[in-house]
């Protein structure tokens, strides 16, 4: 063979190796598709005229982050500077998408599992609408009774006088059937018979409005894998309220920040009271780092008692928000389910709407169980997105399609339909 010819043989070959090498190297990339199951929908991601430069460069900072990941104990690291409008988020609430959720249950064997493990059922859920006048009825009560007149669930209507009550939430308890629909507002009681599916119209002559007032909870994980979260968790704080306030003509607003870990770390809760003073909550949350969490549940549970009993919430407030920031689930014990159960029937009946904020970490299971929470307690469903770049990956939710939002404005804007 020609010496010429076995040299432009060999080159080929080089090129045909390097182009090789080049394909594996991006069929290895981590892609936020890599995470999505079986079922679950892509989510339509939406970016608004400045996100895209913003994503850009998040991007960059989160590679270099991955890449010097091992350099970083040596070097100090090249850590994206926590700052608002990084994180990405999706969310998606069960009660707009009841009917989805229906069908999730009745045709994912999966979801059934998860179902009776916790023994939560959203299956038989009535709407209740409460009006007073021509304004919506804002905190009045509506509850199940049975036949002989016992408090099945209660739930509270939200600045829109909508309620939701579930027969048969507690699997492992509520087999009596409801007899009776009672909406109580401001002294005036209206009952119903109740019928199973039926959407109710309740309408009162009219009353006392609602303070225009927001009681507003973080409750977060501060075990070792969430130390990301907490960095930019407290940078978007100030960002949020302040927002809200200023779209809400400087509304009074109470935050309380509490953190948890689990049993046998330095401490299981650590809680702040609510207070007007805002930079007091930003300064306690300043000051936590994450750490302990030797396994994967934590004391979830522990944590929302201490949010829904051991705090005064104005109960008069226009609306009471509870985010729940957390990478883990409570840990799978009967008796730590009995009390989930308990406490989010409590949650509903304070009218306290809990909304999970689920990071990287968190598995189909605990997703169907901050999903039952929310949707019990008229809150909504908050996830990260690996569209930011930044942290672990994170689970592709099993729902349908969704907007990607920066997390700072899906905050602002959920805090806001609470209020207005």
């Amino acid at each position: 063979m020609p010496v010429r010819f076995r040299a432009v043989l060999f080159c080929l070959c080089v090129l045909l190796l390097l182009s090789f090498a080049a394909c594996s190297r991006k069929a290895e990339s981590p892609r936020a598709s890599d995470s999505a199951v079986s079922g679950a929908f892509m989510p339509a991601a939406v970016e608004t005229d400045g996100i895209a430069a913003e994503k850009s460069a998040v991007a960059e900072g989160a590679r270099v982050r991955r890449d010097a990941s091992a350099a970083e104990a040596s070097s100090g690291g090249n850590r994206i500077q926590p700052r608002p409008g990084l994180l990405t988020a999706g969310e998606w609430n069960d009660n707009a998408e009841y009917d989805f959720l229906l069908k999730l249950m009745q045709t994912n064997q999966e979801w059934r599992t998860f179902e009776q493990r916790w023994q939560m059922s959203l299956a038989r859920r009535t709407q209740v609408k409460a009006t007073a006048g021509n304004e919506p009825a804002v905190n009045a009560v509506a509850e199940l009774l049975g036949k002989n007149g016992e408090s099945l669930w209660a739930a509270r209507t939200d600045n829109s006088g909508t309620a939701y009550v579930f027969a048969g939430f507690n699997k492992d308890r509520d087999a009596a059937e409801p007899a009776t629909l009672r909406v109580t507002y401001n002294g005036s009681r209206v009952e119903k018979p109740y019928a199973a599916g039926q959407a109710y119209h309740i309408a009162f002559s009219g009353g006392k409005a609602s303070a225009p007032a927001l009681d507003l909870m973080f409750v977060v994980d501060t075990t070792g894998s969430m130390q990301d979260e907490l960095d930019f968790l407290n940078a978007e704080l100030v960002n949020v309220i302040d927002r809200v306030r200023r779209d809400n003509g400087n509304i009074p607003v109470r935050l309380s920040v509490n953190v948890y870990r689990d049993e046998g770390d330095e401490y299981v809760i650590r809680a702040a009271p609510f207070d007007r003073d805002l930079k007091n909550a930003q300064n306690f949350l300043s000051r936590q780092k994450a750490d302990g969490g030797g396994d994967y549940e934590e004391a979830v549970e522990q944590a929302l008692d201490d949010a829904l009993n051991k705090h005064d919430w104005d109960m008069g407030a226009r609306a009471r928000l509870l985010f729940l920031v957390l990478d883990a689930p409570p840990h799978n014990t009967k008796a730590v389910a009995a009390e989930m159960r308990k406490l989010t029937a409590q949650a509903a009946s304070m009218g306290i709407r809990i909304i999970p904020v689920a990071s990287s970490g968190v598995d189909k299971d605990t997703e169907f169980l901050l999903r039952a929470l929310a949707a019990a307690s008229g809150g909504t469903y908050v996830f990260l997105t690996d569209d930011s770049g930044i942290g672990y990956a994170h689970l592709e939710p099993t729902i349908g399609p969704y907007d990607v939002e920066q997390l700072n404005n899906l905050l602002a804007r959920l805090i806001n339909g609470y209020l207005r």
